[in-house]
Formats: structure tokens, C-alpha cells, sequence
């Protein structure tokens, strides 16, 4: 349950984001703690050194999608984090 929860958590915000950002960000796909952020017009490649630098680890999933995959144990303050940090990155873009 308390892993649902986490995972809806992580969606809202991701929505959120592609609301906010919605020429940047065509879809949020997954499910659960599995998310990915289908990019428009930015090669999600590009992406992964820029979390980096942030401290956070993300992966692709095709030349157009950010991969979210945090452990079960995540803490809902480091799904804060990561959401703020991808606002700030989708700012800059």
C-alpha cells in the first residue's frame, strides 16, 4: 500500500510538470514507481547527465523517454526532490 502510494505521488507530480511544461512533455507513461516522461523535442540522452549533476540517477527508455525508476524504500521527500529537480531542468530548456 504504502509503495501505491508513493507511486501515485510520483505520477501526480510528473502530470503536474507535463501540465506546466506541455510543450516539452507530450505523456507520462508507467505505472507504480515505474515512470516515464516522453520528451518532445529533447533526446532524453541529453537528460541523463543534467539529473546527474543534481544527484539524481535516471535512465532512458527510447531516444525520447525519461525513465524514473526509484527503489521501493523511496521516501516521499526524495520524490519532492526529483520532481523539483525536473521542474528546474525543464525550465532551463
Amino acid at each position: 500500500a504504502d509503495v501505491k502510494k508513493k507511486g501515485e505521488h510520483l505520477r501526480t507530480g510528473l502530470e503536474a510538470l507535463m501540465e506546466q511544461h506541455s510543450e516539452k512533455i507530450s505523456e507520462i507513461r508507467g505505472e507504480g514507481l515505474i515512470a516515464g516522461a516522453v520528451m518532445k523535442d529533447t533526446a532524453a540522452g541529453d537528460l541523463v547527465a543534467t539529473f546527474r549533476e543534481k544527484g539524481i540517477l535516471v535512465c532512458v527508455a527510447g531516444p525520447d523517454v525519461v525513465r524514473f525508476l526509484p527503489p521501493l524504500t523511496v521516501e516521499k521527500a526524495h520524490i519532492d526532490e526529483l520532481l523539483a529537480a525536473f521542474g528546474d531542468i525543464l525550465e532551463k530548456l
